[in-house]
């Protein structure tokens, strides 16, 4: 898998209450950064096994998820005069990195879009 400084992906639950599967670029596509699409950073690529409630010894109900840990890109106003903001270049910093709190999340590997599959893939930022 290649490693991305910035991957686009489909707002996690709760900040978005649809199903990944859902998200319609045409439709859903956001670039400020503050709709159903975020800008992030992954952090780690990860796969984890969870079992339903009391069916630790039926290995059959047990699901495997991938997941990705990863930190956001927040909008920010520096220049509200500058040529880019005016023409809607949307402007970011990296929570991850200038704060005491990050914002950090883990959501499945789906909602990253430019890992999936079908028209999603191409030209979403990456």
């Amino acid at each position: 898998m290649l490693w991305q400084d910035c991957v686009c992906l489909i707002a996690p639950f709760p900040n978005n209450p649809n199903p990944a599967e859902d998200f319609d670029p045409k439709r859903d596509m956001d670039i400020s950064g503050q709709g159903l699409m975020w800008y992030a950073r992954p952090q780690l690529f990860f796969n984890c096994t969870v079992c339903p409630t009391g069916q630790r010894a039926r290995k059959h109900r047990h699901m495997e998820l991938s997941l990705v840990f990863f930190s956001t890109f927040e909008p920010i106003n520096i220049t509200p005069h500058s040529v880019m903001q005016r023409n809607g270049v949307p402007m970011l910093y990296d929570t991850a990195s200038g704060s005491n709190e990050p914002s950090l999340y883990v959501c499945p590997v789906s909602n990253v879009l430019a890992l999936r599959e079908g028209p999603a893939k191409k030209g979403l930022c990456g």
